[in-house]
């Protein structure tokens, strides 16, 4: 159940419109305008932020993984008569959001931006900095990225990442070993030996 918050609900809207186009989409279907916008507003303002934090770390630029966040809200908008509130939409954006990173990266765009991604604010990266952090996980597979990420960085357990990635528990287990293994050795070529960055 979403937590009901009392006093008046954050006034919150992305570069493109994204809530107010989510809100559109719902009202030409007959659901609210006024109380899917502010649903969606109240997630938008608890969870951006983190949504592109999280983003960075698989796509290695920032004004990409913004706009793939702003994208995965207008989505999340649109479905919002499918999901089950609160839990649940949180589910459905990071999943669009996941699915969105694998369409930039399949579509052969990546490469770490540099200038751009060193404005994000994606702590703790320890002495690698961020430069180094992307570095890093640029040496792992697309799936393994997801896994050390959603893991380690956003802290959801293996069940969670598991329904996110679509994929066994076994397989995000096995995934998240290689993962740890590859990032520890590629990291040992950049700074002294240390435990997993976290």
């Amino acid at each position: 159940m979403a937590r009901r918050p009392s006093g008046r609900r954050p006034e919150c809207r992305s570069g493109d419109g994204s809530v107010t186009r989510a809100a559109r989409h719902c009202a030409q279907r007959g659901t609210s305008a006024r109380s899917v916008g502010r649903a969606v507003a109240d997630l938008y303002a608890a969870h951006y932020q983190a949504m592109v934090r999280m983003t960075v770390l698989l796509v290695d630029d920032v004004t990409v993984a913004e706009q793939i966040v702003q994208d995965g809200f207008v989505d999340t908008g649109r479905a919002w008569r499918r999901l089950d509130g609160g839990d649940g939409a949180l589910f459905y954006l990071r999943r669009r959001v996941l699915a969105r990173a694998r369409w930039h990266r399949a579509a052969g765009a990546g490469g770490w931006g540099g200038a751009r991604c060193r404005r994000a604010a994606v702590a703790p990266a320890g002495d690698l900095g961020l430069a180094g952090l992307l570095a890093v996980l640029g040496t792992l597979s697309g799936r393994q990225r997801e896994a050390l990420v959603l893991r380690y960085y956003v802290g959801l357990p293996n069940a969670d990442i598991a329904r996110l990635m679509s994929v066994p528990v076994r397989s995000v287990t096995g995934q998240l070993g290689s993962a740890v293994t590859a990032f520890e050795a590629a990291r040992r070529g950049r700074q002294p030996p240390g435990g997993i960055w976290r």
